[in-house]
Formats: C-alpha cells, structure tokens, sequence
C-alpha cells in the first residue's frame, strides 16, 4: 500500500521513476524519491534593495532604502550620519535602525519617520539636556506620528490629531525661532498656535488649507493673508509662497518691489462723542436738564492678518509650478518648464529666461532635472549665469543638491559630484577637488 501511494503521488507530480539499473546496491529510499520528484524552490538571494528616497543638506546626505533602511555619507562632525561617531564618512554607513518611512534634515542632524509612528533623531539635535546624539536615538513620548520635518537644530512632527510638535531648539511653547538662538535644548512639546502642518520653512509654515503662516524671530506663527497655496520657500526674512494658481506671493522682510504690494485699507477711525445741543429757553417754562451725550458706535476696524503687519507682494513673475530659490535669488520654474528669475537691477520685473534652462521638471536649490533626462547645475550672480551639464547623469532621478555638492539616481545607483571635502560623493576617499562628473556612490 505505501508503495502504491507513493507511485500515486509521482504520477500526480508528472515525475517518472527510472528502476535502478541492475547491479545497484539498492533501491534509493522511498522519501528520497518524493523529495526529486517535488520541485522545491531553492533559497532565493534577498533582492538588493533600491534607493526610495535621497536628502541633502551642507555636506551630508542620505538615502532611504526600500528594505526602509537608510545609508548616509559625507559631513559628520556632529554626528549627523548616525553610525555612532563624528568622523566624516567617504563610504556610506548604515544607522542601526530600521522601519524607516521618511528621513528629513536639520541644519546638522536628522529625524526618521519610522513604519510604527515613532521618531529618531541623530546629530545635533537637543532632546532634554543631550545635545549631540551620534546614533539614532528615540524622540520620547511622539506616537501616531504622520509627517517629520528638520529645521535648524530642532525637529518637529505632524501627529494623528493633526497637531505639531517640537524638539530641540525651540521655546517653552514648542516654536522655532526664525533666529535660533536657544538658551537651553527642550524635549518634545506641542506647539502653540500652529496645526495641521504639511511643510514647515525657515520662517514659515504651510497647512493642508492652504494657508501659510510666518514666522518670526520669537517663533510666533503669525497666519498671513495668503491663501490657496501649493508650496512655500524662505529667502532671508522674507517667505514667500507658490498658490494652486500658479502666483507667487511674499510677506515679511523688505518689500522687493513697491508697486507689487497690494496697498493696505486705511482702518476706520472711531465717530468722535457729538453732544445734543441744548434747545433754546421759552418763557414760561423752567430749562431743561444738561442734555445727554449721545455717541455713535465706533465702525469695526479692517481686519488684519492677526497680530503683526505683514505686507503682501505679489512678485512679477510669470504663472509657476514650482519655487527655485536659489543663488541666483528668487526663481520660478514657469508652467512651461523654463527657469526664470526676478530681475537683479529691477525686481519689478521678471529677467529673461535662460536658454540653457529649459523642459524642467524638477529641481533641487542649484541643479535640476529636464524632461529629456539631463542634470544641468548653475551659478550666478544676478550678472553672470554658468550652466553645467552634468556628464554621467542622464536618466536620472530623485534629484537632491547639499550646499556645494548634488546626487541623483542613475538607473539602478546613486551618482553624486560636485565638491568632495569631506567624502559628500561618496567614492571611498575625500580630496579638495571638485568633481564635475557624477560618479558612482559605493553602497554597502
């Protein structure tokens, strides 16, 4: 019987048993015989992961994997890399830590969004009385976190209840200062009079409303007079931001252009108390008594953007799909792809559009992406363009530039160029040179 549920079980498998060959010693044993006649998948090799995500910032940079890991190289004085030290990577390292969703960077560290809804941060980036954290270390008490933002040397999520909160260098109220400067490192703390955040600036925040606040030097969110908007981006004091339209709109700072401020309505001066005049004596009749003042209710002031004056300009600029501030100053990428900026002698005005600098789809501070798959970076300084084509970066994508130094996806790697100071490109060594190829970064 066994044998027959065996040969059963070969003709259900297609498998054809071959009856040993005279003079074999024996027979292979029944289960030998199942297990070839059974296809069994060998062990595949575990599908090298793929970059999902890169982040630049100064000389560092880092990359989310799809396996939610993370690799990080160049700068890492404060420890902003989080392989536990504070000596400059020229080869990627790998944080201990996994679950990883979203990465952002600080001024010098970084906060990961992790699959659980907790926060970890490494780097400068003052949790209580710590300062430096070298390896990933846990923000206490963020749970259900859904969104997670570095600025200067303070971190900041969006939580479940769509409320914000801060760590780091902030103030008693959960705000960052538009100008740092902090007395002491704060542990995490909910942010007063700022929600349902989705991009938070230098000195501005953006709501999934569209509406935009600024912030100033003592971290006060103020809500501003614009509205629809899409995207925001800080230039010095001033913030400025993309509406759904295509306009751009600033507050804060000096105004760019006079004739571009909407003017302000005058408020309504309160009626100054009329008194009755008092009515002429008759004869015969005792006078009356000292007439009443009768005042009129004061008209209702305009209303304002809330507590501060901040003064809306609507820049010169043509419709746009995206902010490109840059070194070059204050650009746009037009709704047809091309790269212009206000003018530097005149900023009531847009300048000319530059011919190196067309078909944009996307664009990262001074480099960006064309449509054809070409990496071009530029300079400039309001006189003087310089356009580079960046040999070794066609068909890229996930464009992400640090201060002097860019990388990008290259087909199936990561190529970065640019200068090379403290191993920001990634190639095993670190030189003075500046490298205007992209170059393979050597992934562990």
């Amino acid at each position: 019987m066994k044998a027959l549920a065996a040969l059963a079980l070969l003709v259900a498998c297609g498998h054809k048993e071959t009856p040993p060959a005279a003079g074999d010693a024996a027979a292979r044993p029944i289960d030998a015989a199942i297990r070839d006649a059974v296809e069994i998948d060998a062990p595949q090799a575990a599908a090298k992961p793929t970059v999902k995500k890169l982040v630049a910032a100064g000389a560092s940079t880092c990359a989310v994997m799809s396996d939610k890991t993370v690799r990080c190289w160049g700068a890492n004085g404060f420890g902003q890399l989080g392989d536990g030290g504070q000596t400059d990577a020229a080869t990627p390292v790998t944080p201990k830590l996994r679950g990883i969703e979203d990465i952002a960077f600080g001024a010098a560290h970084a906060c990961a969004l992790l699959d659980d809804g907790s926060i970890a941060c490494w780097g400068k980036i003052g949790v209580g009385k710590k300062q430096i954290a070298a390896g990933p270390t846990a923000v206490p008490g963020v749970t259900n976190a859904m969104r997670v933002f570095g600025q200067g040397a303070a971190g900041c999520a969006t939580v479940a209840d769509d409320s914000l909160v801060c760590w780091g260098d902030i103030t008693a109220k959960g705000r960052i200062r538009a100008d740092g400067g902090a007395i002491e490192f704060r542990g995490p703390t909910p942010v007063v009079g700022l929600d349902h955040v989705i991009a938070l600036g230098a000195n501005g925040a953006l709501r999934d409303d569209g509406g935009v606040y600024y912030i100033g030097g003592d971290g006060e969110p103020v809500r501003t007079a614009i509205a629809n908007a899409a995207e925001i981006a800080s230039t010095g004091s001033t913030l400025c931001a993309r509406l759904a339209s295509g306009v751009v709109q600033c507050v804060g700072g000096k105004p760019l252009c006079a004739s571009a401020v909407e003017a302000a309505k005058p408020e309504a001066k309160p009626m100054k108390a009329v008194p009755k005049q008092p009515a002429k004596p008759v004869k015969g009749k005792k006078p009356s008594k000292a007439p009443k003042t009768v005042t009129k209710p004061a008209a209702k002031p305009a209303v304002k953007p809330e507590k501060h004056d901040l003064v809306l300009e609507t820049l010169k600029l043509p419709a746009a799909r995206h902010l490109a501030f840059s070194v070059d100053g204050i650009c746009v990428v037009t709704a047809t792809g091309k790269l212009q900026c206000l003018d530097g002698g005149n900023a009531c005005k847009a300048d000319a559009p530059w011919p190196e600098l067309a078909k944009l789809d996307l664009v990262s501070d001074h480099c960006a992406r064309s449509t054809e798959g070409a990496v071009k970076c530029w300079t400039g300084d309001g006189k003087k363009r310089v356009v580079t084509t960046i040999a070794g970066a066609a068909g890229s994508s996930l464009l992400a530039a640090g201060t002097a130094h860019a990388c990008a996806i290259v087909e199936d790697r990561i190529g970065c160029w640019g200068k090379n100071d403290h191993g920001q490109l990634g190639r095993g060594a670190v030189d003075g040179e500046a490298h205007p190829e992209a170059a393979p970064v050597k992934l562990p």
